[in-house]
């Protein structure tokens, strides 16, 4: 017979890997429609993210940008404790204009 605490922490963590999995489902699908197929460079940062509120953040910022470059850039700035993960990310994505001089 399983412990019910153990019972009721496992359930809890099932809980949340589903909601996680279903919100980067829903944010990759919003991308791709909003952004095309560039926003198939995100997939890496979307699991290497595990915290919903982070998640969340992530689309308001692709929410008000324009375009995938500004949403690039907006979302380096703003999260730079990311920035290898978002490197990563983006590498195989078009190179921002503004770093071509670098």
């Amino acid at each position: 017979m399983i412990d019910p605490g153990v019972l009721e922490e496992l359930t809890s963590l099932w809980r949340r890997i589903v909601t996680l999995d279903t919100l980067r489902r829903m944010i990759m699908e919003h991308f791709l429609d909003r952004f095309g197929v560039e926003a198939e460079s995100v997939k890496e940062l979307l699991l290497a993210v595990d915290e919903e509120e982070k998640l969340l953040e992530i689309v308001r910022i692709s929410v008000r940008c324009p375009d995938f470059q500004t949403f690039r850039s907006r979302l380096s700035a703003e999260h730079p404790d990311q920035s290898s993960t978002l490197s990563c990310a983006f590498r195989d994505s078009t190179p921002d204009p503004f770093l071509a001089g670098a």
